[in-house]
């Protein structure tokens, strides 16, 4: 699939702060309750994991927010979504992205820290 990215310095997933990722719980949990849970649970998880455990995560730890703080935000996503690691759309992500959830998956702060820091850097290499 050929593709052109575009990375702009004022977009949202270029903006390092706490409330970034706030915001982007807040906008999971709006589609959460204007969704049929029942009908799209498979798709209605996949945005969660996009959105919560991909988008807010990797903004957090660019944030440097609190460790204790971005494991509460992957403890009540996974209460709801226990078994979010067999979403069967996860095998469509990129190969990186699914190496940061296998992370999440194993509660792997450090190493998270680690490729947000390579993120940032990748970004500015390439910006």
């Amino acid at each position: 699939m050929l593709y052109y990215y575009i990375h702009s310095n004022t977009s949202l997933s270029s903006t390092h702060r706490p409330e970034v990722s706030r915001n982007f719980i807040t906008s999971f949990k709006y589609t959460e309750e204007h969704i049929d849970k029942t009908k799209y649970h498979d798709e209605l998880e996949f945005h969660g994991i996009k959105t919560i455990l991909y988008g807010a995560t990797l903004n957090a730890l660019k944030a440097k927010m609190n460790s204790k703080d971005i494991r509460n935000m992957w403890d009540e996503f996974i209460e709801n979504y226990p078994n979010w690691y067999s979403n069967k759309y996860i095998q469509h992500y990129p190969k990186s992205k699914r190496l940061f959830l296998t992370l999440i998956k194993y509660n792997q702060l450090a190493l998270l820290k680690v490729y947000a820091s390579a993120h940032l850097m990748l970004l500015r290499l390439l910006g």
